[in-house]
């Protein structure tokens, strides 16, 4: 196994532990790193065994220490990637005859009880 890949599994594991800002478990790293890189699944065996070392390294660090070292390897790995997509309980729907309606459903956390549905008529827009 060559330099590169030390290299790379020591990037995803800084991320890792820089993310959950504790020490990174083997199965989640090797896990994000099969899953953004399928063409290193023939190699499995040989990244968790060089991950085994990488992660006791990593774990001899500080959170800050970690920080550090992530930002001057790799600075891309620490913005986040996950994208929240904007959620409304709001529908909008055409019923026959052309009117519009909004419709919601409000979950129990908001209204307990029985499953509620609000019809608000709209106005063209």
């Amino acid at each position: 196994m060559d330099g590169d890949s030390r290299d790379f599994l020591y990037k995803y594991a800084l991320q890792n532990a820089v993310m959950h800002n504790s020490v990174p478990k083997a199965g989640a790293v090797l896990g994000a790193l099969m899953g953004k890189h399928p063409e290193f699944r023939p190699h499995a065996r040989e990244y968790s065994a060089l991950l085994g070392d990488i992660l006791v390294e990593i774990e001899e660090m500080t959170p800050d220490e970690r920080r550090a070292r992530l930002e001057l390897l790799a600075p891309e790995l620490l913005e986040k990637k996950r994208k929240r997509r904007e959620r409304s309980g709001f529908v909008r729907w055409r019923m026959s005859g052309g009117k519009k309606v909004l419709l919601c459903a409000l979950p129990p956390r908001i209204l307990p009880g029985p499953p509620f549905i609000l019809v608000i008529p709209v106005q063209h827009t």
